[in-house]
């Protein structure tokens, strides 16, 4: 394989601090440009259907949430790790494109519930389809047995990190 802009700095760390074990240089370095370069891609191609990957998480969490696909705000936000003003501005802005309603909540007279609209529904169904399409094509070069040890050895390196707040 080429040499990578990663396998550069490496090298330059290297000449300068050979006392230095880079090898972890090389792993997060790759980690952190490829999250970036993925998370560019992604990003753009949801502007491209005009709204935003936080507008996309969203819906998707929506979606995943079954049948009817409804949820409280305070449930979106949670599960999106945002503030309720956060989860306020990302309703707002979903209700005036027509992809999400709100309703009020059967057992809560205060309390409303946010739902996927049809026209929601149609977009986060295509768009997560794109994206699996997509990424799909990222890892073809893998072999199954390639993706399935990348995919043990990201999380057994996602929980080191983790370990780190601890």
């Amino acid at each position: 394989m080429a040499a990578d802009p990663v396998d550069r700095i490496v090298e330059q760390w290297g000449a300068v601090r050979p006392d230095l074990d880079t090898q972890p240089m090389a792993i997060m370095g790759r980690v952190h440009r490829l999250s970036q370069d993925v998370a560019g891609r992604v990003e753009q191609h949801f502007r491209a259907h005009g709204i935003s990957r936080g507008d996309y998480d969203v819906l998707a969490s929506l979606r995943r949430a079954g049948d009817p696909p409804v949820l409280t705000p305070a449930q979106l936000g949670g599960g999106l790790l945002l503030s309720s003003a956060g989860v306020t501005g990302r309703i707002d802005r979903l209700e005036r494109a027509g992809l999400v309603e709100r309703r009020p909540h059967p057992d809560d007279g205060r309390g409303v519930l946010v739902a996927l609209t049809a026209q929601g529904r149609e977009l986060v169904d295509r768009l997560v389809s794109e994206d699996m399409e997509r990424q799909a094509a990222w890892v073809e070069a893998l072999s199954d047995r390639e993706r399935a040890t990348l995919t043990r050895l990201l999380s057994k390196l996602a929980a080191g990190v983790e370990r780190d707040d601890a």
